[in-house]
């Protein structure tokens, strides 16, 4: 990936109060990642947050 994920997340962030101006977004970003780039890093996430999902319930049974 060519841009950090805090550059990619200053570009995507809306500030409280700020409009939304979907027009003004290119609807084919691809944010500097390949489609494979993209799904191998969904892969990664998704078992991040799995982990974590385990974890919190652990903690915190109903």
């Amino acid at each position: 990936m060519t841009t950090s994920w805090d550059d990619l997340l200053d570009r995507l962030r809306v500030e409280p109060g700020e409009a939304v101006q979907l027009s003004k977004r290119a609807t084919d970003d691809d944010f500097g990642l390949s489609k494979q780039e993209a799904l191998a890093e969904l892969e990664s996430t998704t078992a991040d947050i799995d982990l974590l999902q385990q974890r919190l319930f652990a903690e915190n049974p109903c």
